[in-house]
């Protein structure tokens, strides 16, 4: 009796040299990227940079445009790089802001039993439903199929949301998946140990972005249950005055009260 092929993952990291991007992905290395087991996940980063080049685990990408709407013409740049050089059955766009659990990733792709898989965390805007740019997983197929269509992306718009146009007129649909994001402080919150990707981005919630190093940190020691309850107390109280500290935090919570912000 043969055994089945497993699929091959790829995992492209959204990043950067702006703070906190290069924190992150420190954090991202020491943590689940250290304990990568599995031959047939490989990850990437990639960035903007003034020359194309390609190490070990790093794109470089020739592009002036370094803003946030950028980040479409780099994502079609690296799909293109990773569709003629890499072997993959899926692609997963993360940001550095992420925390992926493998072996949940791993059994979440061994079960898919679809052809065109466009999953993460589903959102709307305007009425175009789209994935979180946090976490993008795409099939092949897919991958190709944005490629063959890349005139039809729409640059005015941020790249998720191009991302969901696009497919959502070539009659994809969109799969809501197993994705935490979390709100509070995560020495407050629950980790669920069923889902393949956290999300720690706390800049909507007050706290200071270089936290996210430690929340990372703190999600790894909880799902191999090393944490420590008794320092999580103490850590809990200063987290927290951190962010009273924080003038983003004040920021937010004045323009909050004014109904002019959607927390993400």
């Amino acid at each position: 009796m043969k055994t089945q092929k497993q699929k091959k993952i790829l995992i492209l990291i959204l990043s950067s040299n702006s703070y906190p991007s290069p924190i992150n992905e420190y954090a991202q290395k020491v943590t689940w990227i250290k304990d990568n087991l599995d031959e047939n996940i490989e990850i990437l980063f990639y960035k903007a940079g003034n020359k194309f080049s390609v190490s070990t685990n790093l794109i470089i990408l020739s592009q002036n445009d370094r803003s946030t709407y950028g980040i479409g013409k780099r994502t079609i740049q690296v799909l293109e790089w990773v569709s003629k050089n890499k072997d993959y059955d899926y692609v997963l766009r993360i940001n550095s802001s992420s925390y992926l659990n493998l072996k949940n990733l791993r059994l979440f792709i061994d079960k898919l039993q679809i052809d065109n898989v466009y999953a993460g965390r589903m959102m709307d805007y305007h009425g175009t439903s789209y994935i979180s740019g946090a976490g993008i997983l795409l099939s092949k197929n897919l991958v190709n199929l944005v490629l063959d269509k890349k005139l039809e992306w729409d640059h005015k718009l941020l790249d998720d949301v191009a991302l969901g146009s696009l497919l959502n007129k070539l009659n994809i649909q969109t799969s809501d998946e197993s994705y935490q994001l979390f709100t509070n402080n995560i020495f407050r919150s629950f980790v669920n140990p069923d889902c393949y990707q956290y999300r720690c981005n706390m800049y909507y919630f007050g706290y200071p972005r270089y936290l996210e190093f430690f929340f990372m940190k703190n999600i790894h020691k909880r799902l191999e249950n090393k944490s420590d309850v008794n320092s999580n107390i103490i850590i809990i109280k200063f987290f927290d005055l951190l962010k009273n500290l924080n003038l983003n935090y004040l920021y937010l919570k004045y323009i909050k009260k004014s109904g002019k912000v959607d927390r993400i």
